[in-house]
């Protein structure tokens, strides 16, 4: 009994080496190849410009305030005519720190006391609490703060101190949220459905894959070592997006189980199309015509004001769960059971993509 055992304990080893094998070589081959280069430069050229174009252009715009005002000061009304401003108002404190949570540009929440236009007629300094994103910098949060203060005296003559107070406001809805996880699913989709599928097409082409089929490796360990391959390629490159954007991640645990959930996922669709086509033009216009629903679906899925009901629907769609999963890493606390749904959704189409290639390929085998 203690032979078999150990006989079958090698023999699991064996094939782990086998996978390893192949998975390795096409990691280092493909790591050579001038079209990776291209997609690296591509990929960081995108998520450069996706990051920062909106900083550039927010550079000169008007301060974005949000104020929750109970007591209808006098103030709003001049901060309303204001062009170095750009004034929203708040419900309630609640919402005020709804309205700053969401932004993707540094906005700051202020709460004006009930006696503000009192206190200002009497020319004594007036302490108003203000919110600000944890992500802002000490720069930003001081240039912002100088400049409120500013114009509160330019337009209403009141010598105004903010205490300011950083908090944790980035929403799962926020615009922060949509941008790490459309980048994401960008930068995994070119990696995932342009390049994994040429490591299926290079085998077809080369007739390698006939030499497999005589081989001691099975027609799954290859499937699984291409999987491997394409995850990694998937991961490497969406630390781009993270180095953009690492600074408003929160839960970085929740982050790489989202990233290493939806490789598996759109690498799985990605060695679909390596199967199932035999050439590169063909994979693009595939790859393009596969992906648009998958973005639109993410769009409208999350961002997008439908219905409650269409939303609950369209969560258990890959890309939308990727989204979910990604924006509660930003947050204060993680909704557990939203993440784990979420996760669970895009492990579980994975695997329906992944048995698919897999009875495809033996198919191919016999």
């Amino acid at each position: 009994m203690d032979n078999i055992k150990e006989s079958s304990t090698t023999t699991r080893v064996s094939r782990l080496r086998l996978i390893w094998t192949i998975a390795s070589k096409d990691f280092v081959d493909g790591l050579k190849r001038r079209q990776m280069i291209n997609h690296v430069l591509t990929i960081a050229f995108l998520v450069a410009l996706y990051r920062f174009l909106p900083v550039i252009g927010n550079a000169n715009s008007p301060a974005l305030l949000v104020v929750y005002d109970a007591d209808e000061s006098a103030l709003v009304q001049d901060l309303s005519r204001s062009e170095a401003i750009k004034l929203r108002i708040a419900e309630s404190y609640e919402d005020l720190r709804y309205q700053v949570g969401i932004e993707d540009r540094i906005a700051m929440g202020l709460i004006l006391p009930a006696d503000f236009d009192q206190r200002a007629q009497s020319g004594e300094p007036i302490e108003v609490q203000a919110l600000i994103d944890h992500w802002v910098s000490d720069e930003d949060e001081a240039a912002m703060q100088t400049r409120i203060e500013a114009e509160i005296a330019s337009l209403s003559g009141a010598h105004v101190e903010l205490h300011l107070d950083r908090q944790i406001l980035t929403r799962p809805e926020s615009s922060f949220a949509f941008s790490i996880a459309f980048g994401l699913l960008i930068v995994m989709g070119l990696m995932g459905m342009t390049v994994t599928p040429q490591l299926i097409v290079e085998e077809k082409t080369n007739r390698t894959i006939d030499a497999l089929r005589v081989s001691p490796i099975t027609m799954a360990e290859l499937l699984t070592a291409k999987v491997l391959v394409g995850a990694v390629y998937c991961i490497l490159m969406s630390s781009a997006v993270l180095i953009a954007y690492g600074s408003f991640v929160l839960h970085w645990w929740a982050m790489i189980g989202t990233i290493i959930c939806a490789a598996f996922f759109i690498v799985s669709i990605g060695l679909l199309l390596g199967i199932r086509l035999n050439d590169v033009r063909q994979i693009n216009l595939w790859t393009f015509i596969i992906f648009q629903p998958l973005i639109i679906s993410m769009i409208l899925g999350i961002f997008e004001p439908v219905s409650a009901g269409l939303r609950a629907a369209m969560r258990w769609i890959p890309t939308v769960a990727m989204g979910n999963a990604a924006a509660q890493s930003l947050t204060a606390s993680v909704d557990l059971d939203s993440y784990l749904q979420s996760i669970f959704i895009m492990v579980v189409w994975g695997l329906v993509f992944f048995l698919l290639d897999r009875w495809l390929l033996r198919r191919m085998e016999q």
